[in-house]
């Protein structure tokens, strides 16, 4: 009897180390899994710094997005008064093997493409340069309690003091440009030193910066719905975009609002075909994510001779997206 008890716990027992042993090879495998995926993320992703690199890398997140959102092609009926307008933009790829007149006139030509009509518009802020046109219809009507981003602003504040003023938004501000430290201007308006980048990093004029992402989570919001996310961040949209794709940051936001910069912005630089490859599939990658264009408005400065076709061309222009899951 003894024996036999003895055999059963022996038994027993070779097969809980069974278990330790597997359950150990198992985390270890997950722990190589992930070290890996994170390697070759970072190494796909945010290590690679030439044009080169960044079309490829930015080709490889976009290719990996959901298609989510509304689309026109597949006849979806939009509520609140919406309509198509162009229900799907061309996908013929802009490459940066592409001689560069062509691919300047491809980009343009899809970059100021209206996609949705909005029923319904306001001015927040000045009529001038730094106020922005917000969408008001339906689920996009921004009324209290409301959640702003406002990401660069360049020392002009009238969106921010008319969101929070008017519309009683919560508006958290960020821009490292102004020499100025954390502080609140107001009740309801936050203001961050800090700026919006492709990592989170301190770049060589000293500026912290953060993606998108890792500002939703140190405020606590990365569940909360962001009423409207703007950003006017002298070509640092690109990439910041690039690192809200692969976060993907996006998901809670209602109205993306951006001021898009050719690298004209930068006095005595031209865009070359593999600028313009990469500015589209930036675009691509908002588009794919359910965010449909209703408003482009090119800002009044910035205006320059093309260097591959001779047109008078502008550099900035403030574009408007929705995002069409909230019109299903």
């Amino acid at each position: 009897m003894a024996r036999n008890y003895s055999f059963v716990l022996s038994l027993a027992l070779f097969f809980v180390v069974c278990l330790l042993i597997r359950e150990k090879l198992e985390v270890n495998r997950l722990k190589f899994d992930i070290a890996s995926q994170r390697q070759t993320f970072s190494k796909s992703t945010f290590v690679q710094r030439n044009l080169s690199d960044e079309v490829g890398r930015v080709t490889w997140i976009v290719d990996a997005l959901p298609q989510l959102g509304a689309s026109g092609a597949s006849g979806a009926i939009l509520k609140y008064g919406f309509e198509w307008v162009t229900p799907e933009r061309s996908e013929k790829p802009i490459l940066a093997s592409m001689p560069p007149a062509e691919a300047e006139t491809a980009f343009f030509s899809y970059i100021q493409s209206q996609q949705i009509k909005c029923p319904a518009k306001t001015r927040i802020g000045r009529n001038e340069d730094g106020g922005w046109d917000a969408c008001i219809a339906g689920p996009f009507n921004v009324s209290r309690p409301c959640l702003v981003y406002s990401i660069g602003m360049g020392g002009e504040w009238s969106f921010d003091y008319m969101i929070t003023g008017t519309y009683k938004c919560l508006d958290m501000a960020y821009d490292p440009t102004l020499g100025k430290g954390d502080h609140k201007p107001n009740e309801l308006l936050w203001f961050y030193n800090t700026g919006l980048g492709l990592t989170n990093s301190v770049n060589a004029h000293n500026w912290k910066l953060r993606t998108f992402g890792s500002l939703l989570k140190e405020n606590g919001h990365l569940n909360s719905t962001i009423d409207i996310l703007k950003m006017d961040i002298e070509y640092s949209e690109w990439e910041s975009l690039e690192a809200i794709f692969a976060e993907r940051s996006l998901r809670n936001v209602k109205q993306l609002m951006v001021e898009f910069h050719t690298m004209e912005v930068h006095e005595g630089k031209s865009s070359s075909s593999r600028n313009f490859a990469y500015y589209w599939q930036i675009l691509r990658g908002i588009d794919r994510l359910g965010f449909k264009q209703w408003h482009y408005l090119r800002t009044p400065t910035g205006g320059y001779k093309s260097a591959h076709t001779a047109k008078q061309l502008g550099c900035c222009a403030n574009v408007y997206f929705v995002n069409t899951a909230y019109l299903l």
